[in-house]
């Protein structure tokens, strides 16, 4: 994607690139010019990356896809062109948290040393305003449903005019989700206790990220200090002296508070609520309505709706069953989708994917689905699967990269020979070929769920796979796709006509349901 010695371009010239913001190991963040939005955007560029890498950037933008909210920085569109991904997010120009409630008179950034942060006196009135921000953007996140699990200052920007924005959802996770690759991820002189034994993690483990950003605010220093796997080990038990008693004047209230999110418990931890209430402030009216809108002890009243997706699932063990939801936005088809796979995720597979309107790659239809494949696949045994890694398992690492996440994929795809001339439409086929006998391998051992979401802003090339599997039903394999009819532009016709017969139900959600308590929730 570079041209040349020169800048390089995105986006088949779309996007001009004015300058760079930052570097990673994995990726380069730039500031570029949208000549379809006519503003400047950061557009950040994955580069050499990992299946593991490559996974976590789809989740850093899926994650926040939806979420609209002025503390949490907003994400635009997701690319993918001949094996280059790269997103684009708001531009957002300030400080990080410390240079902002620390104010230096010399260099800050990056290269500011800990002496002069532990020189600079803190800024109450900066404080407080930045921390209010702060944990109403978490409320928010959390309300959504995701965790961020690597805060600290850097990945918290404050423009001039005193607004705050969380940056770098890399590590972002779902509340429920489980992780096959466990391990203690993100920094560790910010990470809780919970996460850095690799324990179950909640929303207190983000809150506790918030109680060392403002401690080091407080002191000019983090809690624990020395070797990774000293503080790691220490703050499993430990609390810090309170700031009240390191560094005189400090506010009182903001010391308590430092002390109480640095609980080794996480059940000690006061949660965001709390944490307002006592900053004297209440969540924004763009939290509330966040929060509002991700009802954690109401469900939509669909008994009829759950017991067509439950016979299905039945039905599906003896030859397959494919299931079509539809209705109109609002209706609740994701919520009655989640409910559903909630009450049978312990007893199969489920393989979960949505289609994003603001993304631009290839087979967009299925892309999530494969994630979830590669998931399943590396939480189990290869003993377990007798097919892991058939013949052209190299094929579906180039096809779809995450996949290279799976130990005897990225072994095969490391020994393939490059053909001399591939065709990109055989090597296609050959990747989807091994996507389809995974899903069908893994349906062979557990019943197994393929769950698409908004298939009306699928592309005609990325219907091919997901038709077949509905088309010709495997024993064990239940597909269910859900769409708007009035967003729909033949996506739901490529799926469901054209091929072998096959048994298509039809689950219609009305609007306007009646609300009824969640007993199960």
């Amino acid at each position: 994607m570079d041209g040349g010695q020169g800048a390089p371009t995105f986006g088949a010239g779309r996007f001009e690139v004015r300058g760079t913001l930052g570097a990673g190991g994995a990726g380069v963040v730039y500031r570029v010019f949208d000549r379809v939005l006519g503003r400047e955007v950061a557009l950040k560029h994955l580069r050499q990356a990992s299946g593991r890498d490559l996974l976590r950037f789809k989740r850093e933008f899926r994650s926040l896809a939806d979420i609209t909210h002025p503390n949490l920085v907003a994400f635009h569109e997701l690319h993918e062109l001949a094996g280059d991904w790269f997103l684009t997010m708001e531009l957002v120009e300030g400080v990080s948290w410390l240079d902002w409630v620390r104010p230096t008179r010399g260099t800050g950034g990056p290269r500011r040393t800990r002496q002069d942060i532990a020189a600079s006196p803190v800024s109450a009135a900066r404080l407080r305003g930045a921390l209010i921000q702060l944990v109403d953007g978490l409320i928010a996140l959390h309300a959504a449903g995701q965790l961020h699990r690597d805060l600290k200052p850097s990945n918290v920007v404050v423009s001039p005019q005193g607004r705050l924005a969380l940056l770098d959802f890399g590590l972002v996770a779902t509340l429920a989700e489980l992780d096959p690759e466990r391990l203690a991820v993100g920094t560790p002189v910010y990470m809780s206790p919970e996460q850095a034994s690799d324990r179950p993690l909640g929303e207190a483990s983000d809150w506790y990220g918030v109680g060392c950003m403002l401690f080091e605010a407080l002191t000019g220093r983090r809690p624990f200090e020395g070797e990774p796997e000293q503080v790691m080990t220490r703050k499993q038990a430990e609390q810090p002296p309170s700031p009240a008693a390191l560094v005189p004047g400090v506010p009182p209230d903001l010391a308590r508070l430092a002390m109480a999110l640095l609980a080794p418990s996480a059940t000690a931890r006061p949660d965001g609520r709390a944490i307002l209430a006592m900053l004297g402030a209440v969540p924004s009216a763009r939290t509330r309505l966040i929060t509002q809108s991700q009802p954690p002890t109401v469900l939509l009243d669909r008994t009829a709706e759950l017991a067509a997706l439950r016979r299905a699932l039945d039905d599906a063990a003896h030859g397959g069953v494919s299931v079509v939801v539809s209705g109109p936005r609002g209706a609740g088809k994701s919520t009655l989708l989640r409910r559903f796979l909630r009450d049978v995720m312990d007893r199969v597979v489920v393989l979960e994917g949505r289609c994003f309107e603001r993304e631009v790659l290839p087979f967009k239809l299925i892309d999530g689905v494969v994630d979830s494949l590669t998931g399943a696949l590396v939480g189990r045994a290869a003993a377990d699967l007798p097919a892991l890694a058939p013949p052209d398992a190299a094929a579906l690492g180039r096809l779809f990269p995450v996949a290279r996440r799976i130990a005897p994929v990225a072994e095969r795809a490391s020994q393939a020979v490059p053909d001399l001339a591939p065709d990109p439409d055989v090597d296609r086929l050959r990747g989807l070929a091994v996507v389809r006998a995974l899903i069908r391998g893994l349906a062979r051992l557990w019943p197994v769920i393929v769950v698409v979401d908004d298939v009306h802003w699928g592309d005609a090339p990325s219907c091919e796979l997901l038709a077949e599997l509905i088309h010709t039903p495997a024993a064990g394999l239940l597909v269910i796709i859900a769409h708007e009819p009035a967003l729909d532009v033949g996506v739901l016709a490529r799926l469901c006509t054209g091929g072998r017969a096959a048994e298509i139900r039809a689950v219609v959600v009305p609007a306007r349901p009646v609300l009824v308590p969640d007993r199960l929730a």
